[in-house]
């Protein structure tokens, strides 16, 4: 029998368009055969003589272990590692402990891991001593030594004899073994849990590298014989983290899956008024920064790549965040030292190299691709509708996440910190994931708590089939990571609604760990073809929001927390939403870019907006039976009207502390009257709107004297 685990699971020179040209198109078309021959998965067991250096070089060269604590308490993580390692060389032990905290971005190996918490823990081989064994029909010592240990050559079968029998002879030896009575236990002196090592492609020494260099010959035949290939998946592929899938029936706007007329799209934004619009913001920005040029926001998408070689007529160098360190010298080397070669445009973590485009695995290939339109803008965009002299508002950083080992979706799921930290290097301020897992990884946790200066906007996930989830009741992460119970006012989890504006059905929800809805339904996007297409699902609505958030920063809002509040107030309330995303609201980029001018929000289907400064905060009190006593206007953020449409009406007020926003119900409204809002509109005309036809109001972030 396998030892019994206890409280755990296993589970040159040219010039520079020409060199980028030449090196980009070289590597895609070396790429899909040198990336898709993998490295096929092999079974290894421990053995006793297998020296430090070895197990050292397993260690750091093997992709990490899982460990999921089954427990019903907490244990340390150095517990974790005793439990899936066994006993180990001191130097070893040191090393793989050391290694464990910082890939689950902890700070000691004293931390805690909780219940169901999962942690990874660098490649070990465990060999246990003086282990029972129940013998089952057919068995011998060598058959039970082959199956416990892997080993059955005169030194273990000695072993084993002395260890069973009193006085070993050649007589007691032969008793010993004709009566091996099935159910009798044995104890075996050495036995080894047969685990499958990953190679991983970033690192120095292949398996058969670390094998070779075995000095002692009779260890070398020992652990060559208890190596072969397999094609069972690893235990680690049970944690793994996997694209949110794109969702694919009959008609992209059929009215059961979306509610669309046929052939309706998705109306992510008005073109023309978001052209307009964020052309007045920057006007007001540069007035707020005394002229100071804006730059770029970058926004970091970790995804399966951008079909950019073959699609450079959208996907134009100008719309991505250039390494200019690899730019000037695309040879295939690492010039600027971080460990990923010619990465000029990104890189992907599967080789880390500078191939971004989609790796030829997987039925979400082109998953990637679509999600970089629309960070973008969408395909019908132009990379110059925004109008400030060729300089693009968003720029892309591209992380091709994918793996093309056997059954394995993305890469392992330890390198989205070294991912994470690699965009941060680049310049990112902005990260788009639209991955999942329902295990409570703890290097993902970790990977993103910590990061509070990087806004990360993740997928909500879906259904493929039936209805999607309540994620107050099943736990997928990184969902669960946004909302107003979390904790991290840097994440902003996003659901997605349909084309008649209600939660599509596939979408997953929730009033505490989402934050909003955007567009999921009948989206156009760029497909690999080179053409649009339609794309339904929570990803598309995260790369929406991902869109609206890095204009929102190129205007001039830095901090990952403000951004995500500003997200959250320029949303469209709609009460029939309350209990599927914390601000009951759908996305709307224009409100939410807003940021330098008061909107005002008219009642009405087309809901008009009207922008300006209101010139008296204290006017959109005036609707109250009894205004707030302790409100302080310069901390709302946004007045919504009519609220709880069934009763008696009611003003909701959203006020920002300490970066925290709060919803409160203000005050019980009076219907009727003829109290007004006085504007001063852009062109620095002044205008009285009457209140009781204010459908919301959302405040301006930044303030400008006119």
């Amino acid at each position: 029998m396998t030892p019994a685990k206890t409280g755990g699971e296993k589970m040159r020179t040219c010039p520079h368009f020409f060199c980028v040209t030449l090196a980009v198109a070289a590597a895609s078309a070396t790429s899909a055969q040198s990336l898709a021959d993998g490295t096929p998965y092999k079974t290894i067991r421990g053995i006793v003589e297998l020296l430090a250096v070895t197990r050292l070089e397993l260690a750091a060269s093997g992709n990490p272990l899982y460990y999921k604590n089954s427990d019903t308490m907490p244990k340390t993580l150095a517990a974790a590692v005793a439990d899936e390692c066994g006993e180990q060389p001191d130097q070893v032990n040191e090393f793989i402990t050391k290694t464990a905290v910082n890939l689950n971005g902890l700070t000691s190996a004293d931390d805690e891991i909780a219940p169901g918490e999962v942690v990874a823990i660098p490649f070990c081989l465990r060999v246990e001593t003086d282990v029972p064994v129940e013998v089952k029909p057919g068995d011998s010592p060598s058959s039970i030594l082959i199956a416990e240990y892997g080993v059955s050559g005169p030194k273990t079968l000695d072993r084993f004899y002395r260890t069973n029998i009193p006085a070993v002879t050649s007589a007691k030896i032969r008793e010993f073994t004709r009566n091996l009575e099935v159910g009798k236990t044995v104890i075996v002196p050495f036995a080894s849990e047969e685990r499958i090592f990953v190679e991983d492609t970033a690192s120095e020494k292949t398996l058969q590298d670390i094998v070779s260099s075995i000095d002692n010959t009779s260890t070398r035949a020992q652990l060559e014989s208890v190596i072969a290939e397999t094609d069972s998946a690893p235990d680690s592929v049970a944690f793994r983290l996997d694209y949110v899938p794109s969702v694919t029936f009959s008609g992209a706007s059929r009215d059961a899956e979306c509610r669309g007329a046929e052939g309706q799209t998705a109306s992510v934004f008005d073109r023309e008024l978001l052209r307009a619009r964020f052309a007045a913001e920057m006007e007001k920005r540069k007035q707020f920064f005394a002229g100071q040029q804006p730059e770029s926001t970058v926004v970091g998408i970790i995804d399966s790549g951008v079909n950019k070689s073959s699609d450079s007529a959208f996907f134009s160098d100008s719309l991505f965040h250039i390494n200019f360190k690899e730019w000037n010298s695309a040879n295939g080397e690492d010039n600027d030292g971080n460990e990923h070669k010619d990465d000029i445009f990104g890189t992907n973590f599967y080789q880390n190299s500078g191939i971004i485009d989609p790796l030829p695995k997987g039925p979400e290939e082109a998953h990637g691709t679509k999600m970089a339109s629309l960070i973008l803008g969408g395909p019908d965009l132009e990379g110059d509708w925004f109008g400030q002299e060729g300089v693009p508002p968003i720029r892309l950083k591209v992380i091709n996440f994918s793996s093309l080992l056997p059954q394995v979706r993305t890469v392992d799921a330890t390198k989205l910190k070294d991912a994470i930290e690699y965009l941060k290097g680049q310049g990112v301020t902005i990260v788009n994931l639209s991955l999942a897992t329902s295990e409570k990884l703890v290097t993902l946790k970790n990977s993103i708590r910590d990061e509070t200066e990087i806004l990360f906007i993740v997928a909500a996930g879906n259904s493929k089939a039936g209805m999607g989830n309540d994620l107050n009741l099943t736990a997928l992460f990184p969902a669960r990571y946004g909302g107003r119970t979390s904790g991290n006012d840097h994440v902003v989890t996003v659901g997605a609604h349909d084309l008649s504006g209600a939660l599509a059905k596939f979408s997953n929800f929730s009033s505490e760990f989402v934050d909003l809805l955007a567009p999921g339904c009948a989206v156009r996007v760029r497909s690999v073809e080179a053409d649009a297409a339609l794309e339904n699902g929570t990803s598309a609505a995260t790369a929406i929001t991902s869109f609206a958030a890095g204009l929102i920063r190129t205007l001039g809002v830095q901090d990952a927390a403000d951004i995500k509040n500003r997200l959250l107030v320029g949303t469209d309330f709609d009460l029939d939403l309350k209990g599927v995303a914390w601000s009951s609201g759908r996305l709307d980029v224009v409100k939410a870019i807003s940021v330098y001018h008061d909107v005002v929000e008219m009642e009405g289907g087309a809901g008009d907006l009207i922008f300006g400064t209101i010139d008296n905060l204290h006017e959109v009190y005036q609707l109250c039976k009894s205004p707030p006593q302790d409100h302080d206007p310069a901390k709302l953020r946004k007045v919504v009207y009519d609220v709880n449409g069934g009763g008696a009406a009611m003003i909701e007020f959203w006020i920002e502390v300490d970066d925290k926003l709060t919803r409160q119900i203000g005050c019980e409204q009076v219907q009727g009257g003829d109290a007004s809002l006085s504007v001063t509109l852009t062109d620095g005309h002044h205008r009285d709107i009457a209140l009781a036809g204010v459908r919301e109001i959302v405040l301006a972030t930044m303030k400008v004297q006119n």
